[in-house]
């Protein structure tokens, strides 16, 4: 465990947050589940409130989200950011711009690690991003 911790560090994560969030059987969908109204808007910020408390062990941390808006919407607080991508085609749009920044932080020789499941993202990013982290794993680190 020592040696896992000790390279967080200069790790950069990358999260398809809808991906984590909407995972079956995961606790997000369990609040989502639990919560009357607004349950994934909960979900969502219970998970932003606890990846920025655990940021300090990462270089950085992009959460990103689909959005329905024509502009993509950045709020940055420290090492961690978070994106809600514009609304560019039907659906995927959180994917481009999850490939985007692991293309950008790959190209500056960052050590990038994207929290997923989906296999088709990360068959796009294979060539650019150092490992893959399930939402599982996760959650399970920024809920402890």
């Amino acid at each position: 465990m020592a040696n896992f911790l000790a390279v967080l560090p200069s790790v950069n994560i990358v999260i398809d947050a809808c991906n984590v969030i909407l995972k079956n059987g995961s606790h997000w969908e369990r609040i989502i589940n639990s919560t009357a109204q607004n349950g994934f808007t909960t979900a969502s910020r219970q998970f932003i409130e606890r990846c920025r408390k655990k940021s300090h062990f990462f270089n950085s941390i992009t959460i990103i989200f689909d959005s329905v808006n024509q502009l993509s919407t950045i709020e940055t607080d420290g090492n961690m950011t978070v994106v809600y991508a514009r609304r560019i085609q039907e659906e995927h749009n959180a994917d481009l711009a999850i490939i985007d920044k692991i293309a950008g932080l790959h190209e500056s020789s960052e050590k990038v690690w994207l929290v997923t499941d989906d296999t088709d993202l990360k068959n796009a990013v294979v060539d650019t991003c150092d490992a893959y982290v399930i939402p599982e794993a996760f959650t399970n680190f920024i809920l402890v």
